[in-house]
């Protein structure tokens, strides 16, 4: 997954996510956010510029939700299909590729 560039939700500087869930940038503003210091930064900006940055938030939970919800459904269908008998596995051919010949 690529590596993107968000702004903390505690003290509001950029950095860069080491991982695709990750909301804060250090430990010391996971803590604050932790105790209650979650978008604390906002009351110091215009508020033009905090309702812009409230709304850069969310949708980074929200890209947050989608990929989780992905993976999730990706995990259930391997469920799924290992619980099926061996002989009704059906075998997904890619797009484009020949099937090989049944005989």
């Amino acid at each position: 997954m690529a590596v993107k560039s968000r702004f903390c939700r505690v003290c509001g500087e950029p950095f860069q996510a080491k991982r695709f869930d990750a909301l804060t940038c250090t430990s010391t503003c996971r803590m604050r956010k932790a105790r209650g210091a979650d978008l604390a930064y906002l009351a110091a900006l215009p508020s033009y510029l905090a309702e812009v940055r409230r709304s850069v938030h969310e949708a980074d939970l929200d890209a947050i939700a989608t990929v989780r919800a992905a993976t999730a459904s990706k995990h259930e269908g391997r469920r799924q299909r290992r619980q099926l008998p061996k002989g009704s596995r059906i075998r997904t051919v890619a797009p484009g590729a020949h099937p090989e010949p049944t005989e």
